[in-house]
Order: C-alpha cells, then structure tokens, then sequence
C-alpha cells in the first residue's frame, strides 16, 4: 500500500475498530432491520473484528504494515459471524490484497469495497456494499489533488461512508419503513473512523513511550512532547444520527418485497413452535478448505458454484475467501497456504436440512468446520448455549429454543469447536451442552491458553474434575477488556453440562430456555451460571433415556410403559421427548401416543430428518411447582 500507515498504526486501528462497534453494538443493533430484522448486526460485526483484531495483537513485532493487513484479514474469515461479519471479513480480505499489490490507499479502499460486493449474491442498495463504494469514490475524488495526504484521503472515505449511510434510508424499503439507517453501513463507518483515528493514536503512544525512557527531568518541559501528542488524539466516532427519518408508508407489492425482509419475526418462547415455512427462520455458516489443485472447479469458481447451490436453498448468500493471501510483502506464498484454499459461506434458509444438505455436498468436495446454526428470530442474550448435534431436525429445535448449534459436516464436532464457540460467543456467560464433558472441559481451559498466549498445566485441564452426567464450570478471563474495554462485562464464566445422548441435550437445552423466559433478573444480579447449571444437571439426572430401533423385538413402547409407570410411582407427571428417524413406521408412534395417553403424560415428537428407524426417548419428571 503505497501511502500506506505504518505497522503501529495497523495496530492501533485494529483495536480501535473493535473498541468502538464494542461500544456502539446495541445502538446499531437497534437499527438492524435488513437482510433480517434479527438485532445482531453490529454484534456480529464487533466479535468479527475483535477476533481479527486479537490476531494482530498476538503477531511479532517484525510483521510489516501489509503482513499485519493480511494477518488480520485471515483471523476475520473463520471468525465472521452473521452477514454482516462475513461482509466485513471480505471487505478486509480485499484491503489486504491490494495492500500487498502495493496500490494506493484509494485503490485499497475501491478493491475491498469491490472484493464485497462480489461476495454477495444479491447485492441490494442502501447497504455496507454501497457504504464501501461511497467511501472509495470520495477516497479517489480527494486523492486525484495533488496536495492530499493520507489524513485527507482517510477523512473523505469517512465522509463518503456517512453520506451514503444517510442516503440509506431512501435506498431500501426496510429501511423507509422503519425511518432508521442501515446497521451495516453504520458499522463500516466506525471500521473508517478507526482507521483514520489510527495515525494518531499511534503517534500519542509513540510520543509516550520516549517520554517514558526519557532520562530528562519533567520540570525542563520536555514532558510536553506526550503532553501535546494526547492532546491531539480524536475519538472514533460514528457521527450520525441513526433513527427518527420520516417513515414511508410500505407502497411495494409482495412481489416486490426482499425475500429476506422479514420484520414481524417473533421470538419463540415455547422451543416446540415452529414458524412459517416460507419465512427464512435459520442462518448458516460453514467454512470450506480445498486443495488448492483439487479437480472438478477452475480457479475462482467455486464461490461462484457455492454461491448458487446456497441461492437454491434461501437468501442473504453471502461467500468469501479463496486462494491463499501472500505469506510475505513479495507476494511468495508459503507451501503450507499453497496447499488449501479456505471459504466462509454464509445463508438464511427456511428448511434448515436442505442447506445442511448443500454443506454436507461441499464437505464432500473438500473438508468443512462444523455448521453454525443460529435462529433469526432468537434475540441476543446475556447469556449463550452452545450444543451440538448430527441431526437436522434436532438442531432446528436447539436452535429454536435460543442455542447456537454445532452440526458436524466431515468428522464430530471436536470439543474445541464447542470452547472456541463459548469463547467467541461476546456474552457475560456461556453454557455448552455436549457430550464428552471431560473433554470438552479441557477444550475450555486449552483455547483460554491460547487466546491468552499462555500454556495450559496438566492440572488446569483435568480440572475441576467432572464425572459422566455432572456439570463443570470455568471462571476464565476473556480478552475483550484489551481489546474493547468494557467494565461491566467484565468475565467469561463458561459452564459444562454433559449431555451424552441428543435426547438429553434436548432436555437440557429445553429446561435452560425455560429458566431463561423467567429469568428476568438484569446480568449483574442475575444467579451465577454455575447455579443455573447445577439447577438443570440435577433435573437431568431423573431423566430416563431409551433407545432402540422400531423394528426390534422387544417392543420400545413396553420399555416406555416401565419408565413411565416407575416416574408415577414417585407421584410426578411426565413429559416424553421422541427423537424420531424418517422410516420410523407410523404404527410404532401411534403406540407412543397410546402409552403416554393411557399415562397422563405429554408427548413432543421430534423428527431427526435421518434415514432410519431408530428411536430415542426421553422420559422427563415434572413435578407441578417446577419450571
């Protein structure tokens, strides 16, 4: 990047761009009424960045200008979250490329916002896409006098992203609608605003460290040197005014609506009620690695193919990545970054088992991280659930009842996957229903290690010990407090609970979205996460799981009259989950209905979305002042 800023100076920009959509997340939550009116745009920004940004705080202090560009745009593509993220994550990925190209910081800008609006299916006006291009133009325009300095150039992409943003309003019906700006471009502004910021707060930190070595005595007036460098040092500002535009009466045709224009999603408290079919109700994210010179698509048409097969199956596509970024400033790329290729895919979907069928096909054609499945219509919470499972239709229903879900594409869902998530997941606690709690435990304690840059001890991760079926917790310090202070989220308290069969993760996941509805108790006050955890393991414990398949000998249906006849014995009705395969016949669920009727009890049947004929039941005690 000729014009370029100096290695500090990425630095600093990475940390304040984080720190700021920290900041300003909930007031651009508050706005996100496009693709999906879902309230997590700028918190999925802000983890996307703060993880990109943790990265560069980690790198050597060799790294150049470029390296650190391209350093941060990596660790954004596998930590993008919601379609914001990924955007974003592509947005850098295009700065750093040109960067290493050696183009200006113009060039730089109208490649990332280039590099974004490719990776969109359907690109659509009033947007990030069209804040990017707002910034790039006014970059050039300001560029092409020969007096402008990089100051300038960064002050007029930044005016450039505020005017398009405020012309956002009369650019999509959502958004003229609901009288508010996009969230997205809202949060490319902060990203700017960092990156102008940046030179100065860099040169303040420049100007501190001399002082501080400096041997001459403050009284001489040389203390003045850090003094005024300070004083210079703007914050990061968003400067716009984000609602309260005149509302416009909505004057389109259905015909003429964005299929992803879904305001009226509600949250779903009961985690059995389904939506519409024809309303997106999941969002999936998954990412791919190929070999480089893996057969079957030429270079740079596998997004493209990626993107289609996506487009068939819901809205909101968004893909990025591909070929590896340069490893070096002169354009070499190391074996190891030669021998992959990696993608972020990105979709809204109403049959979330048809998209998992569209990354199940890409896995085949390469090897993909766990899926990540998230409910559009679930607000954000203090507090996040992360299970995981292999079944589409189970994780739709974890995904209802409020839990990001983890559905394995190549090989189970390594424990890690589920402590990155925890990890990752930017709320003041964090529960993980899984199986393998031993090893999961662990996972939680090694990735702390490595995001802190520290080791692990053999005691750390063996510890607290845990047995089959209990519950551990982890009080683990995160990050954010470096890289976005904010005092009053203070730790990650991160809890276990051990969940060996789906039946049991879906009783968990169900008695948690049951405490959460009556939890109305604000983060400060609310009980530990270690008593909420220890309140649903205790339950768990009474639960009586039964497997089989429906073509035994034994009958199931006798086994489930045993268990429903020894939970009566101790006075307590009963709630009977079935996790069912598709070639169950209906005759053996018929029984079910009759045994839990003949019983009193409740029965909630779930199809897994499997071929099979298996069957797994959940025999659950409810006692009348329970939950």
């Amino acid at each position: 990047m000729r014009d370029a800023l100096a290695p500090d100076e990425i630095r600093a920009w990475s940390r304040l761009a984080a720190g700021a959509l920290g900041r300003d997340r909930t007031l651009i939550n508050d706005v996100n009424v496009f693709p999906v009116a879902d309230g997590d745009t700028g918190t999925n920004m802000y983890l996307t960045l703060r993880e990109a940004a943790r990265a560069v705080t980690s790198a050597a202090p060799d790294f150049t200008s470029t390296r650190l560009l391209r350093h941060l745009a990596r660790a954004a593509l596998p930590a993008a979250r919601g379609n914001s993220g990924v955007i974003l994550a592509e947005w850098l990925r295009g700065l750093a490329a040109a960067a290493t190209a050696r183009k200006t910081l113009a060039q730089c800008l109208d490649e990332a916002a280039r590099a974004a609006h490719l990776a969109v299916a359907h690109p659509a006006p009033g947007t990030f896409l069209t804040a990017a291009q707002g910034a790039a133009a006014a970059a050039a325009t300001c560029a092409d006098r020969p007096s402008a300095t990089t100051d300038d150039i960064l002050a007029a992409a930044v005016q450039g992203a505020r005017d398009a943003t405020i012309a956002s309003v009369a650019e999509l019906a959502p958004l003229a609608r609901a009288g508010v700006l996009d969230a997205g471009a809202c949060g490319l502004v902060l990203v700017l605003d960092a990156l102008r910021v940046a030179p100065y707060t860099a040169a303040a930190s420049r100007a501190s460290t001399v002082q501080a070595s400096s041997d001459t005595d403050s009284s001489s007036g040389s203390a003045g040197l850090a003094t005024s460098a300070m004083l210079v040092v703007t914050p990061v500002v968003l400067g716009l005014t984000l609602t309260g535009y005149e509302k416009q009466a909505d004057t389109t045709s259905p015909d003429d609506t964005h299929p992803c224009d879904h305001a009226h999603h509600q949250h779903y408290h009961d985690h059995h009620q389904h939506g519409d079919s024809d309303v997106d109700e999941f969002e999936v994210m998954f990412v791919l690695e190929r070999p480089a010179d893996a057969q079957g698509f030429a270079t740079g048409e596998v997004a493209t193919a990626l993107r289609q097969d996506l487009a068939s199956v819901g809205n909101s596509v968004v893909v990025v990545g591909g070929s590896a970024l340069p490893d070096d400033d002169d354009g070499t790329v190391a074996p190891a970054s030669r021998a992959a290729a990696v993608w972020q895919a990105h979709v809204h979907v109403p049959d979330l088992a048809a998209a998992l069928a569209v990354a199940h096909t890409w896995a085949g054609r390469g090897t993909a991280q766990p899926a990540f499945i998230k409910h559009l219509a679930v607000p954000n919470a203090t507090r996040a659930l992360i299970a995981s499972t292999q079944s589409p239709g189970i994780a739709a229903e974890l995904a209802r009842a409020g839990a990001t879900v983890l559905v394995p594409l190549n090989t189970p869902v390594p424990p890690h996957h589920l402590a990155d998530a925890a990890h990752s997941a930017g709320a003041h606690a964090a529960i993980i229903v899984a199986p393998q709690a031993r090893a999961t435990i662990a996972a939680v304690h090694a990735v702390a290690a490595e995001r802190h840059g520290t080791t692990t001890s053999p005691s750390a991760v063996n510890a607290p010990p845990a047995a089959d079926g209990q519950h551990a917790t982890a009080d683990l310090p995160d990050m954010m407090a470096v890289l976005a202070p904010e005092p009053d989220l203070g730790e990650t308290d991160i809890a276990v609970i051990d969940a060996p069969t789906d039946a049991h993760c879906v009783v968990a996941v169900a008695a948690l979205a049951a405490l959460a509805d009556l939890d109305t108790e604000p983060p400060a006050t609310a009980p530990p996460i270690a008593e909420t955890s220890a309140i649903v393991t205790q339950a768990m414990s009474a639960v009586t799981v039964i497997n089989g398949d429906a073509l035994e000998t034994e009958p199931l249906d006798h086994r489930l009259t045993q268990a429903l006849a020894a939970t009566e014995t101790l006075g307590q009705g009963c709630v009977v989950t079935a996790c069912i395969d598709d070639d169950v016949p209906e005759a053996a669920i018929a029984q079910f209905n009759d045994v839990c009727a003949a019983a009193d009890a409740d029965l909630i049947t779930i199809a897994t979305l499997h071929p099979g004929t298996q069957i797994l039941l959940a025999v659950e005690p409810v006692a009348d002042d329970s939950w």
